[in-house]
């Protein structure tokens, strides 16, 4: 579904609603058995934007412009490996807390103590009427929980939103997205699922915690 909208808000940063205290992160680092929890059923959308004010000219042109929504998602999704598996790896390898849990797996007879989950929900492919023509970006939303099995608690939850409207360099065009099957989407979405880890990390996931 294309959804047509007049103005766009920019998005970036991270913003982590409750964090880890230091005690409770210790124990969870020194006792608990962590299975993740990926889901497969993410979902690509596509917005239009009118970004900047081009009068009927620019509406027109926008109206008339051609049908990406198809090749774009396509392309996407043959680039695109599950993005919340992708970030769930990329939080157990580099993360400076979730790399020190001690993880389970589905085929382990340990019964786990908490769950956590990487989930980026729909992403979004803004599609941007711009003076120099249509421009590409992407919007995600990457949600991190850590879950305590036994009293359904969540003691930590951290949210990352990654969007760069205002930012020419991660503005791309149709041309450049599906040249060489679509290959730019492909490094373009490893790169925010990095900066997707960076932002939680730069807001701190550890109340008092010393690095």
């Amino acid at each position: 579904m294309i959804k047509l909208i007049l103005t766009a808000v920019l998005l970036v940063g991270c913003n982590t609603t409750q964090k880890v205290d230091k005690k409770t992160a210790e124990e969870i680092i020194g006792n608990s058995r962590v299975k993740p929890i990926i889901n497969a059923n993410y979902k690509v959308d596509m917005m239009k934007q009118n970004v900047l004010t081009a009068g009927a000219a620019g509406v027109a042109a926008q109206i008339a412009s051609p049908k990406s929504d198809a090749p774009l998602i396509e392309a996407f999704y043959k680039n695109v490996k599950n993005p919340n598996e992708s970030l769930f790896q990329v939080l157990k390898k580099e993360n400076s807390f979730i790399k020190k849990l001690n993880f389970v797996e589905n085929s382990s007879k340990l019964e786990p103590t908490h769950t956590i989950e990487a989930d980026f929900g729909t992403i979004i492919i803004s599609e941007q009427m711009k003076f120099d023509g249509l421009k590409y970006v992407f919007t995600l939303r990457g949600v991190v929980k850590l879950t305590n099995i036994k009293t359904k608690k969540n003691e930590y939850e951290g949210v990352c939103k990654l969007s760069f409207f205002f930012d020419n360099s991660e503005q791309y065009s149709l041309e450049q997205l599906l040249e060489k099957d679509g290959i730019l989407i492909g490094k373009t979405m490893d790169k925010y699922i990095g900066l997707c880890n960076s932002e939680l990390e730069k807001d701190g996931m550890i109340s008092d915690w010393l690095k």
